[in-house]
């Protein structure tokens, strides 16, 4: 009895122990009938349904809360009890709800419990909240997918290599640019695979002995940054190698331009004739390269370590500009430094803020600035060839051009005869004449005739530099002492030499000088050739002249002294028989006067005409509305008797001989009025401004002008061009209104139709400022 007392007192012990577990296990444990039924939960229960456990007891387990949010869920679980009854053990997932909404993902089994007989008696049921652990699984999963998106896609190729060399893995992007594709290369050996690679087997065989390494590898024309490391178990042994391999051909490529490129630079910088140099903040020399050192007698690098401030002291510009670009500002200047004169550009290079260093890079600019002082030079002394008004004195210009701003002593010039058969000698340089001891070009310069190099490039046309003078087969120079001479013809004017008594070449710059002195020579010679030519106008207008003054002298005095007798007489036979003179005698003599008359007017109005030229006023400012006035009071008689109305409007000033322009107008309105129609004639007076000159004209409402006669009225002499003789008219005054206008440098004409009157029309130019009212 107290034996089995004792027994029960144990169970109870048990009992109650394993009733606490029960309670208190934090996951969930059900036992059910066979049927399902619920008969006891614990505790934890709540967690996932809210509700006190005892309300379900009874209840299909399928049916409790857990489960009531989805039918689907609840057939899987009642098929789950069912397997269960049936002595199975059955594993489930599922997710339930709370009542607060959150989703609880739960891993469950059911497993059966059977009495003595082997019968199913009870259903455990027993489920784990793994929603904690799921989301770390898919974020587990979630970075394995982005890792394995980016090894795919980044521009590596990865391999996983084991111990005995199989790949149990591949992937990278890198991959394409070979002919392998990552699935390919899984489960095959590394050494078959580039078996016809050594350097990558080696690699792989010293990392799966433990040994890191690193390689630049040549795979198929690529290359490739690889890099192996051995992966370590606990023990310290190799258990795997992950090989990294990165496609760098076009870096490489970029690599060998770049260092092309440096050495593209360095070539440039040890050749051209510049410096390229850098120094610090506080003036210290850092680096010094460049040909362009030697112009400065230094050596590439000597300046290196010395100090700018103190190097230079003595030039305070250069030390302005090598402060001015330690404090950060870009300086670009031209220095000159024993003669020597070059480009200097200095570039801060800033780091945060700071200028670390300044780069300077030097360029010997000497030649260039001579250049620009010759051109200077060449320039200056073109305006004295404007000056030279003589193929002589253009000659002596273009020597001292050629000897002292071209420094070629060795020069001379030669224009063509007028039969462009030969070249005869026009000047030589000082040079020259001392060579050859003479005292000018004939003597110390050939004639230049055919047959001769000189003569074919002449004819040619085209410059040409002869290296070595003396080795020509045809020089017209057999004796000269030249070397290098420059060709050049003067087109039609003859033909420039410019050289040396060296043989050196002539620089780009200076045949180009050499063109320039040629085109200015040609272009002096051409207007030398004018000046000549209006000389020798000037020289037959003045001849002209003075005919014209003896014809005025003749016609004023010989020519009407026998016109005075003619006139004299007929009046004495008036006078002393004219009541013995019938009808008929009084009209011869009345002819005789009126021929007398007429030639006494035609005299006047040649003499009238020759003295447009030779008694000309000096060319003034001048009213023109002034001198329209003035005469129209002059033939204000002439105008009241015929009623003619003369009209003047918008007048300007213009330079004119004032007493010209005044017979001018006289004359266009005396012939207006003149050849009017029935009627009273009416004369308008207008002028109209243009670019170069003043248009004036006079327009009248007369019979007009035929178009054949519109030409020839302007000759002398050439009177009645409207169909009737004008009374006491001499055909002179049209001419003379021509010579007045081509005296002013205008031309005269008319705009006309018989019937519909007549403009004349003249231009004055507008030598000065000319306005309109």
């Amino acid at each position: 009895m107290a034996s089995g007392q004792g027994d029960e007192q144990i169970g109870a012990v048990e009992r109650r122990s394993l009733e606490a577990v029960f309670d208190t296990a934090d996951s969930f444990v059900g036992l059910l009938d066979p049927d399902g039924a619920v008969r006891r939960v614990n505790e934890a229960v709540r967690s996932f349904s809210g509700v006190d456990p005892k309300t379900f007891l009874g209840e299909p387990f399928w049916e409790g809360p857990w489960f009531d949010h989805d039918e689907s869920l609840q057939e899987r679980i009642e098929a789950a009890v069912a397997t269960a009854r049936s002595g199975e053990t059955v594993e489930f997932d599922a997710t339930h709800v709370s009542p607060e909404g959150r989703a609880i993902d739960v891993e469950g089994t059911i497993r059966p419990v059977r009495d003595e007989d082997g019968t199913v008696e009870t259903l455990v049921a027993h489920g784990i909240d793994v929603t904690e652990q799921n989301r770390r699984l898919e974020a587990v999963q979630r970075n394995q997918a982005r890792l394995g998106t980016i090894l795919d896609n980044a521009p590596l190729a990865l391999l996983v290599i084991e111990q005995d060399g199989t790949v149990s893995e591949a992937r990278g992007a890198a991959f394409g640019a070979t002919d392998l594709e990552p699935d390919t290369a899984v489960g095959q050996s590394v050494f078959e695979l580039y078996e016809d690679f050594p350097e990558i087997t080696d690699s792989v065989s010293r990392a799966l002995d433990g040994t890191a390494t690193e390689a630049e590898l040549d795979f198929g024309g690529k290359k490739f940054q690889t890099y192996l490391e051995p992966v370590r178990d606990e023990g310290g042994d190799v258990q795997e190698v992950i090989a990294v391999a990165q496609n760098v051909t076009e870096l490489k490529t970029r690599e060998q331009e770049l260092q092309a490129w440096k050495d593209r630079l360095q070539t440039v910088i040890e050749n051209a004739p510049m410096v390229v140099f850098s120094y610090d903040p506080d003036g210290t020399v850092t680096m010094s390269q460049g040909k362009g050192l030697s112009a400065y007698g230094l050596e590439p690098g000597e300046l290196v370590g010395q100090n700018l401030y103190e190097a230079y002291a003595d030039d305070p510009a250069l030390q302005r500009d090598v402060k001015r670009a330690a404090e950060g500002e870009d300086v670009t200047s031209i220095q000159e430094l024993d003669d020597v004169v070059f480009k200097i550009w200095f570039r801060p290079i800033e780091r945060d803020g700071e200028v670390e260093r300044v780069i300077g890079v030097t360029i010997d600019i000497t030649q260039q600035k001579r250049q620009e002082r010759r051109i200077e030079a060449m320039s200056d002394a073109t305006n004295d060839l404007i000056d030279a008004r003589s193929p002589a004195a253009v000659g002596r210009t273009v020597m001292d051009i050629a000897g002292d701003v071209l420094d070629e002593p060795l020069s001379g010039i030669w224009t063509c005869d007028e039969d462009a058969e030969v070249l005869e000698p026009l000047a030589a340089t000082d040079s020259v004449l001392d060579a050859m001891d003479a005292t000018d070009a004939t003597d110390a310069l050939p004639t230049i005739g055919p047959g001769t190099t000189e003569m074919s490039v002449l004819e040619d046309g085209s410059v040409r530099v002869v290296d070595d003078y003396a080795a020509l087969d045809d020089p017209a120079q057999q004796d000269a002492p030249l070397g290098t001479v420059a060709m050049v013809p003067l087109g039609e004017f003859g033909m420039l030499h410019v050289g040396s008594g060296a043989v050196e070449p002539f620089s780009d710059a200076d045949l180009n000088l050499v063109r320039i002195l040629a085109g200015n020579a040609e272009a002096a010679l051409e207007r030398a050739e004018r000046e000549q030519e209006l000389a020798t106008h000037r020289q037959e207008l003045e001849r002209s002249n003075e005919s014209l003054q003896q014809f005025a002298y003749i016609a004023s005095h010989d020519l009407q002294e026998p016109l005075r007798m003619v006139s004299s007489y007929v009046d004495l036979l008036e006078t002393e028989y004219g009541e013995e003179l019938d009808g008929e005698a009084r009209e011869y003599m009345d002819f005789a006067v009126d021929g007398a008359e007429r030639m006494q007017a035609m005299i006047e109005a040649l003499l009238a005409y020759s003295r447009v030229q030779t008694q000309g006023e000096e060319f003034t400012r001048t009213d023109t509305a002034a001198v329209v006035d003035e005469t129209r009071r002059d033939l204000s008689l002439r105008i009241e008797e015929t009623g003619a109305e003369v009209r003047a409007s918008h007048l300007p000033t213009v330079e004119a001989d004032r007493t010209q322009l005044g017979q001018l107008f006289q004359n266009l309105i005396e012939n207006a009025i003149d050849h009017a129609c029935d009627g009273m004639p009416t004369v308008e007076i207008t002028a109209q401004e243009g670019d170069e000159s003043i248009e004036f004209a006079v327009a009248d409402d007369g019979v007009g002008i035929p178009e054949a006669d519109q030409e020839r009225i302007f000759e002398i002499f050439k009177s009645g061009h409207r169909g009737s003789e004008v009374p006491g008219g001499t055909g002179i005054g049209l001419a003379v209104c021509e010579r007045i206008v081509h005296r002013h440098g205008g031309d005269i004409w008319v705009d006309s139709a018989p019937g519909d009157g007549a403009t004349f029309r003249f231009t004055i130019p507008k030598t000065t400022e000319t306005t309109l009212p």
